[in-house]
């Protein structure tokens, strides 16, 4: 296949997608969120809808319904970083997932207020996940500890790394 006509079908493949997309859009099988919340890379997600099961670094959006000074209420959006039947261990500052590393906890907050940390150690639970960001202060399960499945509202996907 040469070179024109390769472009000519990435860019009909791409056009294929994009009108699905839309599509979707419109006859609700897919939803667009907005996230202002700086913890992950992207701020444009696609829905796919509640799942049975998440896996290893899938993304996920819920709602924290639990007391808490920084997030009580709020939609986040996380990504799936150690699951259920995984070994969660904490050595020091460090949790690691089946002995890989995954996340340092940090001690302070932006402001400098002190940050409570998650004490885990342990196979997690059916059922539960343990969700992190990609930002080193991303306020996440390094402080407020697993969710569980049924508070997890859909798997969500990162709309750029779909599109490009």
């Amino acid at each position: 296949m040469n070179t024109n006509k390769m472009k000519s079908y990435l860019y009909k493949s791409e056009n294929f997608i994009i009108i699905g997309l839309i599509l979707g859009i419109v006859f609700g099988i897919f939803f667009i969120h907005l996230s202002r919340d700086t913890s992950l890379d992207y701020n444009v997600w696609l829905s796919a809808g509640k799942q049975d099961n998440y896996t290893l670094n899938s993304y996920v959006r819920f709602k924290y319904t639990h007391p808490d000074r920084y997030i009580e209420g709020k939609w986040l959006i996380k990504q799936v970083a150690c699951r259920e039947g995984d070994l969660l261990e904490r050595y020091g500052d460090y949790f690691t997932c089946n002995g890989k590393n995954i996340v340092k906890a940090l001690h302070i907050d932006k402001n400098c207020n002190p940050l409570i940390q998650f004490e885990y150690n342990g196979i997690i639970p059916k059922g539960y996940y343990f969700l992190t960001g990609t930002h080193e202060r991303s306020y996440d399960s390094r402080y407020f500890g697993l969710i569980y499945h049924s508070e997890i509202d859909e798997r969500v996907f990162p709309l750029r790394s779909l599109l490009w």
